[in-house]
């Protein structure tokens, strides 16, 4: 019967920024430097319609026979703590064997955004420090820097499905 909810559809969109600085310099005759910074960030959306929520689904499959109606065994059984009031059974056995309002509560919309954002950034210097019998020593220095943050706030939605998953958590690489 999954059939008779037709399709889930997603669409996405993606949009990418990225620029560069970069500068040279001499500080003397024997001395360079050079540095660069780089920022990029990634703005992702993804929509989703019609998409079953597999832990309602598994509830308003799991349905039983009380005081002469079909109901969810959730709401039937002794506790009353894991009692989901808008819980309606879901016959997915032939064509048509369910009502809107089960399919209301097993289907649903998702959105997910996502931001990515790099930093990165670096220095050179160098230099020749002074001449010896074998030649000239040099020096040179070089540092790198890189920051990643990535953000996905979580959607009450897709908490509970399994198509799109985040800790809603920034997270933090260098």
């Amino acid at each position: 019967a999954a059939f008779d909810l037709g399709p889930g559809r997603a669409t996405s969109t993606t949009e990418t920024y990225r620029g560069v600085l970069g500068v040279e310099g001499r500080l003397s005759d024997r001395w360079t430097v050079n540095g660069f910074y780089q920022y990029g960030r990634t703005n992702f959306t993804q929509r989703a319609t019609n998409l079953v929520n597999q832990a309602n689904l598994l509830k308003a499959v799991d349905a039983v026979q009380s005081g002469g109606q079909t109901v969810c065994r959730v709401n039937a059984d002794a506790i009353a703590s894991n009692d989901d009031a808008s819980c309606v059974p879901f016959n997915p056995f032939g064509e048509g064997q369910y009502s809107q309002a089960s399919v209301g509560y097993i289907t649903g919309n998702g959105l997910q955004h996502t931001v990515n954002e790099q930093h990165v950034a670096g220095i050179d210097l160098r230099g020749e420090l002074f001449d010896l019998p074998a030649g000239l020593l040099r020096w040179r220095s070089a540092r790198n820097i890189a920051g990643i943050r990535s953000m996905a706030p979580p959607t009450p939605f897709r908490r509970q499905t399994a198509s799109i998953r985040s800790t809603g958590r920034p997270c933090r690489a260098a």
